[in-house]
């Protein structure tokens, strides 16, 4: 099994959900991104391109299969490079009984003295654990995957937010991102899906929204009756 950091991503955004997590592992097919969600990706990308062309020496990774880029990034870490942009990160977690993969693309890693601090850019311009929990997740997983690559605790985790500002993120070792690859694991190796009821703004910009809400009216579901919230239709499934 191979997990990354995008998986994390997908479990928080655009709201917390398992049975996302379970149809990408299962490859289920989704929706193609509606116009909004493409808006996002194309600002994103251009938030990123600015921050690159901020740092002319950079070397450019991101080309290339996930194999090739990673031995490329070890070469460049023991080469000293100044700058990585889209580095591969890879490392290994136990669970159940079996070696999972783990695989980390960060934007940027910047030498600092003898280690590297590791940047990421996104467009959003609060970066808390209430409001983004996932980026959190994301940068200290790239920072538990350095860690396994170079031996050494990164310097720092920076987010390149959407207002131009560099945000610190405290690095907890990895604890919560393992913690969530962990449980993203058992959700792709059980028996069946998790349960997970719909909701309007919950399922908004999912990509398995129809699969799922068509699926709700079949069975004419207790959640799709306005006003009941997601609480409340786990309590009344547990009853």
């Amino acid at each position: 099994m191979r997990l990354t950091a995008t998986d994390i991503y997908q479990y928080y955004r655009p709201s917390e959900c398992e049975l996302r997590s379970r149809l990408i592992a299962t490859g289920a097919e989704a929706e193609p991104p509606g116009a909004f969600l493409e808006l996002l990706l194309k600002l994103g990308m251009r938030h990123e391109a600015e921050h690159l062309a901020s740092f002319p020496q950079a070397l450019d990774l991101a080309s290339g299969d996930i194999a090739d880029r990673e031995h490329r990034t070890i070469e460049a870490l023991r080469a000293g490079y100044e700058v990585i942009f889209q580095p591969v990160l890879k490392g290994e977690i136990h669970f159940g009984g079996q070696a999972i993969e783990v695989v980390g693309e960060p934007d940027f890693l910047l030498k600092r003295g003898e280690t590297y601090a590791v940047r990421d850019c996104k467009i959003s311009r609060r970066i808390t654990e209430r409001e983004h929990p996932e980026i959190l997740r994301q940068l200290t997983l790239y920072g538990w995957l350095y860690e396994q690559v170079s031996g050494d605790a990164p310097a720092a985790l920076e987010v390149y937010n959407g207002a131009g500002t560099v945000v610190p993120v405290d690095y907890d070792g990895g604890a919560a991102a393992l913690a969530d690859l962990k449980h993203l694991a058992a959700i792709a190796e059980a028996e069946s899906p998790p349960f997970a009821p719909v909701g309007w703004s919950k399922c908004g910009h999912c990509g398995y929204k129809k699969r799922c809400w068509d699926a709700a009216v079949a069975s004419r579901d207790v959640a799709i009756v306005p006003g009941v919230d997601q609480g409340l239709v786990k309590a009344l499934r547990q009853n």
